[in-house]
């Protein structure tokens, strides 16, 4: 389960970037791709559970999924992705290039006093 190495990178990550023990993060709002095989709710359960520290103790965690969407070279279009895997729905070439869908992302951090 690499949910758990994830949502432990995030919190780390946020406890470098706030490191003023007088802060408190309300919410995080994450971008999540389909593409990344990251399953939300496993990401979520893991987050809740590793949520310890003062920073994050009251976090929400709000998950924005991100759909696939691929270029074929071959037909020079974009294509919607269900995997990352994909061939071109047009021409069956194989190996589409990934334009959007394998982010992960912290878009935004709410940051109150205590």
């Amino acid at each position: 389960m690499h949910e758990l190495s994830i949502a432990s990178s995030i919190i780390d990550s946020l406890k470098a970037k706030f490191q003023d023990e007088r802060l408190q993060i309300t919410e995080i709002n994450l971008q999540v791709g389909k593409l990344t095989c990251l399953l939300p709710e496993s990401l979520q359960f893991c987050f809740d559970s590793l949520r310890q520290d003062k920073l994050v103790k009251n976090a929400t965690l709000k998950i924005e999924t991100i759909n696939g969407t691929g270029f074929c070279q071959e037909c020079n279009e974009k294509y919607p992705m269900e995997a990352l895997y994909t061939v071109c729905p047009k021409c069956q070439t194989p190996g589409m290039e990934i334009v959007q869908g394998n982010e992960l992302k912290i878009k935004s951090v709410e940051v109150e006093d205590v």
